[in-house]
Parts: C-alpha cells; sequence; structure tokens
C-alpha cells in the first residue's frame, strides 16, 4: 500500500467513508450492558490495564520465580519455530503455568512483515488458545483488513502484507479471585525470550503493540511513566543480545475499542501512522 493510498484512506475515515470496524451484530452505539459476553470477559482487564502498575499491586502473585539463566535464554534465541511453540506450551518459567488451560504462542504468518503485540491471553483465549478471540479477533481482523494487511495463513500473498500476533505473555494472567489482570514485569520479562525469537524469526520491519501491557513489555516501565501520551510517535524495539531495532507504534486493544467505540478514530490514526513509517522505510530502502 502506498503512501497516498493510505493517506486517502484516513481521509475517508474522517468523513465517514472509511472502514467501520465494529462486528455486523454489534452496535456501536450499545452500552456496555448490551455487549455479548465475549466482549465482557476483558473488561476488568482492560480497565486495569490502564494503569499497569496499580493493576499489578491489586493483583499480583505472593512470589515470582527468578528470570531464566542465560544459558535457558539462548537456547531460545536457537529455537525453529516448532522448537519454539512447544517450548512454550510446556513452559513453566513463572507462576502463570499454573493456572493456565493453554498456553498461547500466537497466529499468523511464520515469515512476517508485520508483528502486532497484544496484552495477556484473557479468558477466552486461554480457553481457545488464540491470541485474541471472539468479537475482538474479528475487530482486530477487520482493522488488518482496512489497511491491507492479513494473517491469513494461505499462500499467494503480498510478503509487505503478513502479519504475525502474539502475547506480551503467553499465559493468561489471574488475580486470587480467578479474575484477569494484568502481567508483572517480572512474568513479561519471562516471557521475553519467547517474543525475541518471535520477532527474529518472522523478520518482522515494523511492530504495533496494542494495549499498555504490550507498550510496557516492549518499551519498558519508564517509558509508560515519562513519554506522556505513547500514541501519535514512533518507537523502537530491540531484540535482548542484539539485533536490528525495529519500529514500534502504540495503540488500544480490540477490546477496548469494542467497549469505547469513540476511540477507533485514533487507532485508525495509529494504523495509518504505522503504515506510512513501514511505507516510507520500504521507499528509502529501494533508493
Amino acid at each position: 500500500m502506498t503512501t497516498a493510498s493510505i493517506r486517502r484512506a484516513a481521509v475517508l475515515n474522517e468523513i465517514g467513508l472509511g472502514p467501520i470496524w465494529v462486528r455486523r451484530s454489534v452496535s456501536a452505539d450499545q452500552s456496555v450492558d448490551q455487549l455479548p459476553d465475549a466482549i465482557l470477559a476483558v473488561q476488568s482487564w482492560t480497565e486495569s490495564d490502564r494503569d499497569p502498575a496499580a493493576a499489578v499491586a491489586s493483583g499480583t502473585p505472593a512470589a515470582t520465580p527468578a528470570l531464566r539463566a542465560p544459558s535457558e535464554v539462548k537456547a531460545i534465541a536457537a529455537m525453529d519455530w516448532a522448537q519454539l511453540e512447544s517450548a512454550v506450551t510446556q513452559c513453566s518459567a513463572c507462576g502463570l503455568c499454573r493456572n493456565r488451560q493453554q498456553a498461547v504462542p500466537g497466529s499468523g504468518l511464520r515469515r512476517a512483515t508485520w508483528l502486532f503485540v497484544t496484552d495477556a491471553p484473557g479468558r477466552s483465549e486461554d480457553m481457545e488458545g488464540q491470541p485474541l478471540a471472539g468479537a475482538a479477533a474479528q475487530l482486530f481482523d477487520n482493522m488488518l483488513l482496512a489497511i491491507g494487511l492479513t494473517r491469513d495463513q494461505r499462500g499467494g500473498l503480498d510478503a509487505d502484507a503478513s502479519v504475525y500476533l502474539t502475547n506480551i505473555v503467553k499465559c493468561r494472567p489471574t488475580d486470587a479471585d480467578g479474575n484477569d489482570r494484568a502481567p508483572t514485569p517480572d512474568e513479561m520479562a519471562a516471557c521475553k525470550p519467547f517474543l525475541d525469537r518471535q520477532m527474529a524469526l518472522t523478520q518482522a520491519s515494523m511492530i504495533v503493540a496494542l494495549g499498555k501491557s504490550a507498550t510496557l513489555g516492549l518499551l519498558g516501565a519508564d517509558a509508560i511513566r515519562t513519554a506522556g501520551a505513547l500514541r501519535g510517535k514512533l518507537h523502537s524495539y530491540a531484540a535482548a543480545g542484539g539485533g536490528n531495532s525495529v519500529p514500534v507504534v502504540a495503540s488500544y486493544h480490540p477490546a477496548t475499542l469494542l467497549l469505547h467505540p469513540a476511540q477507533k478514530r485514533d487507532a485508525w490514526a495509529d494504523l495509518c501512522l504505522a503504515a506510512n513509517a513501514h511505507a516510507d522505510a520500504q521507499a528509502n530502502a529501494a533508493r
């Protein structure tokens, strides 16, 4: 997609002719009380995730295991896709493994230009083993379609349109009452080698963080506290141990957009920022 076509789409959206990222069976005017259970299931997670530090304080497990040994991190950095997904499903590096139904490695194209990183799995994702589920997954796929991207794993696709989606942690975090909560910094650190390896295997050249926990895990606590409005800016992320820095754009979790439809315009601006930055980088590389 060219820069001109992206800007044209943004203008169309601003005058009400752009993509409508709402599942057909869910009106953008519905109140929270009228939303389906699939959306309400993530409400407490979404609300608490507006302040990751507060969410952690309210639901942190009593003890968190030590971070991975350097030898284990090195082993993960050498894994292929099959080995990595097996390691994710069998992981016991932090306490999240104790209450999960199943781990959630990710979904999409394994050689992808775009890496989308979303917050921790919620109840539905934990049951289905997918990084997004239900109405949030449908909305996300419509968002991708609006800028010409896909996580469809069938062949014959433009490489620049390819997407891989994963979570900042691969298991569902819950509080003492079994409710969804934001992951702790230690839990995100324990999962970080998996994310770094996914970034290396996909060879992604653009990252979009969907939600504050995803942004916290990628950019760090100091960025959350000091950068002010993280949206509307290009950030960067480099995997541990070296490698190229990859541009990062911060945006909203799809569940937040279902609960707060007015924020879809901001999310559209985030996607346009990412797409424009990617197009500009491709043009510069071709010179």
